[in-house]
């Protein structure tokens, strides 16, 4: 009979302590958790203080939140000036008022930099626009529906869409003590019209579209051509089948004595369209055809007293097959 040693050493096993190395990063692991559960309460009361802080009035500046940018801080309390719209804790630019800013900008420097005479091209020159007459514009009621701006957004607008339009631009002095506005050299090569830089691009690479054009104009002229040509030739044969059962057609109603055949220009204005009268090609084909075709007679005859030239079907016996074409009997 064995010995029940298995419970024995079981319990030998979990009396041994725990190694060293375990209990530290035991620890280790405490110690981290609550430094990051410390850092993240203190953080929330911090922030809890610093959101119930008032704003700072005029010449305050201890326990307080400081007066944001384009704001009026009055009693600790926080207003967007006009044109902007409050955003937490900031003062952000209403999008309509951005937008016009923006158009009225673009509007000053494009007076002032966009000047070329278009027939050659030429740079006339920037135009010295004074703040003066800048400011005057902007006045002009005109001017609102050009740029399509409702009025009151255009009233707060205007005065900051000249104030980014002149750090976009070189500022002088004149001899009469005014500002004036001038274009830098850059945006004045930025401003130049389409048509004016693609007539500087062709001038530059003039000896090169000498070769170019040709080479590529010729292909296009071939092949516009050929395939005139071929539809030409495809029309003309559609025509000719139809000439060649008319004729039959006209031979076999007349077998009794009277006239078979057709004047050529009565049949032509018959089978041709409006437009294709007016381009002989197609029934000069059709000629063409005619005359080789040992089937048609063709002879000058006297058609009310006026020279016609008729066709006659020659061939006794003809048969029209049910696809239109038409087979000899052998």
């Amino acid at each position: 009979m064995t010995k029940p040693t298995t419970s024995y050493s079981h319990s030998t096993a979990s009396s041994e302590p725990m190694p060293l190395t375990e209990q530290l990063l035991q620890f280790a692991a405490v110690v981290v958790v609550a430094a990051v559960v410390a850092f993240l309460g203190i953080t929330f009361v911090e922030w809890r203080k610093r959101q119930s802080l008032p704003f700072c009035d005029p010449y305050q500046s201890e326990s307080c939140l400081p007066c944001p940018e384009n704001a009026r801080c009055i009693g600790g309390d926080m207003e967007c000036s006009s044109g902007f719209n409050r955003h937490g804790k900031f003062c952000v630019r209403d999008r309509d008022i951005e937008k016009s800013v923006k158009a009225i900008e673009e509007f000053i420097v494009q007076k002032v930099c966009g000047h070329y005479t278009l027939p050659f091209c030429k740079q006339i020159g920037p135009e010295q626009l004074t703040v003066l007459e800048a400011t005057q514009l902007l006045e002009n009621v005109k001017l609102v529906e050009v740029l399509s701006i409702n009025p009151e957004t255009f009233k707060l607008a205007g005065q900051q869409g000249l104030e980014t339009a002149k750090n976009r631009l070189i500022r002088t002095q004149n001899v009469q003590g005014l500002l004036e506005l001038q274009c830098p050299t850059d945006l004045l090569e930025y401003y130049k019209p389409y048509w004016c830089r693609a007539q500087e691009w062709i001038l530059s690479h003039y000896s090169t579209l000498l070769i170019l054009i040709p080479l590529m104009i010729l292909p296009v002229i071939v092949l516009r051509g050929a395939y005139r040509n071929r539809k030409v030739s495809k029309r003309a044969e559609q025509l000719y089948v139809q000439v060649c059962e008319a004729l039959e057609e006209k031979s076999r109603n007349n077998a009794s004595g009277n006239e078979k055949w057709i004047v050529a220009s009565h049949l032509r204005d018959h089978l041709l369209t409006l437009r294709e009268r007016q381009y002989n090609a197609v029934w000069h084909a059709v000629e063409q055809m005619v005359c080789k075709d040992s089937r048609i007679d063709q002879y000058p005859k006297l058609v009310k007293g006026e020279s016609k030239v008729v066709w006659e079907w020659q061939v006794e016996g003809a048969l029209r097959s049910p696809n239109s074409k038409l087979v000899l009997k052998a």
